[in-house]
């Protein structure tokens, strides 16, 4: 087997093709893993006062037919947003979303800005479209809101 060695962000992970169970590629569960090289203008999957989840399509192509694509959740509010959770799923092709890398938003501040969430999505396969639902806590009160999302 050929291994294919990858360096992003300091850190070198190594590639096999064919060990990536059906269909996925071998190592693309964290956001480290994504490349940072982002290709095109973000997707904007949800915008409100509090809560802005941006889609990014990378650069990564572990195998043909494999797209990997970056989600961030970002806070826009001067109140913490809690319990952040996205749920996505398609009715063509296969879709994985990894665990986030958080689900707590610290208020937003200009002078500090806190990371945002970020969830490595990859699809095989021809998705074309995607439905989210998206949950979290935001001043004690719980929000759900849901939709499609065209790739």
């Amino acid at each position: 087997k050929q291994w294919y060695q990858r360096r992003v962000r300091g850190t070198v992970s190594y590639l096999a093709p064919g060990n990536a169970p059906s269909g996925y590629p071998a190592r693309c569960g964290s956001a480290s893993d994504a490349d940072p090289a982002l290709r095109g203008a973000p997707t904007l999957v949800y915008d409100s006062a509090a809560v802005r989840v941006n889609l990014y399509r990378t650069e990564n192509k572990p195998e043909p037919s494999v797209v990997v694509f970056l989600l961030t959740v970002t806070n826009s509010s001067t109140a913490p947003i809690d319990d952040v959770e996205i749920e996505m799923s398609t009715k063509s092709g296969k879709l994985k979303l990894a665990a986030p890398s958080s689900k707590h938003l610290s208020p937003f501040s200009p002078i500090c800005p806190y990371p945002p969430i970020q969830q490595v999505l990859v699809t095989t396969g021809n998705v074309t479209s995607v439905d989210y639902t998206l949950k979290y806590m935001y001043n004690s009160q719980a929000e759900c809101q849901s939709g499609t999302l065209s790739l």
